[in-house]
């Protein structure tokens, strides 16, 4: 499963600049306070199969989808603008599919990509979904690293949880300073992750990529860290 993006043609620059969608800074500031985001090129794959057939196989296994889920959004203020109630109806039936409820979420990998109205709207969602938690959950984003990579955005953002369980480390949400001040996190268990943290080896760790589209897709899956370590050391 993957993605793949690239920019061919100018005209796609000019009509992003046009529509008042191009970060003025030329830095993505995803979750900070930008005007815009950066559009990104990339390519990501993964290889998929049933975790039995992997461990039987001695496979180098990073991570292990728990489940996922998608729907459409239906209408909202705008082509580009997110909908929070179509958000939260999709993690209602994530965690249903799954079985895993929002105080078993360790991580957030979130879509934010710079965008003044889309940012707040994607934590307005998540706020609501997780507003029954009594935990503090780290959030963060791989867009300021790498641009949004658009058709290869779910990619990005799934290789970014993926080299974090591998190294056993959460990595920083750079270029998030000053926070967008419409993105209200004191009413909110979250916080933006902003210093390198290490992850037990050992440890059960589920994270949620929170993924969404222009036109009004939205996708969400769980993935949780492999704890056999064993296999892993093993492996080739």
């Amino acid at each position: 499963a993957g993605g793949a993006n690239l920019n061919l043609h100018p005209s796609k620059w000019v009509g992003l600049s046009n529509g008042g969608m191009i970060g003025a800074e030329g830095i993505s500031q995803s979750l900070g306070n930008g005007e815009g985001y950066i559009p990104g090129e990339g390519i990501g794959t993964v290889l998929i199969k049933p975790l039995s057939e992997a461990i039987a196989d001695n496979d180098h296994i990073y991570g292990v989808v728990e489940g996922g889920y998608i729907n459409h959004g239906g209408r909202s203020t705008g082509f580009t603008v997110p909908n929070p109630e179509g958000q939260k109806r999709l993690a209602k039936s994530v965690f249903n599919r799954t079985g895993i409820s929002p105080d078993q979420i360790d991580y957030i990998e979130t879509a934010s990509n710079g965008s003044q109205v889309g940012d707040p709207i994607e934590i307005d969602g998540l706020t609501q979904t997780f507003k029954n938690t009594k935990r503090n959950i780290p959030i963060g984003t791989v867009k300021s690293n790498i641009g949004h990579c658009e058709a290869a955005s779910g990619i990005s953002q799934v290789t970014k949880v993926l080299l974090q369980y591998k190294n056993n480390e959460l990595v920083p949400s750079i270029n998030s300073d000053p926070l967008n001040p419409k993105i209200n996190l004191a009413n909110s268990p979250f916080y933006v992750q902003k210093e390198v943290v290490k992850i037990d080896a050992a440890s059960e760790f589920n994270t949620l990529v929170n993924s969404f589209g222009a036109g009004g897709s939205n996708a969400q899956l769980i993935v949780s860290k492999f704890e056999n370590e064993s296999v892993v050391q093993n492996s080739h």
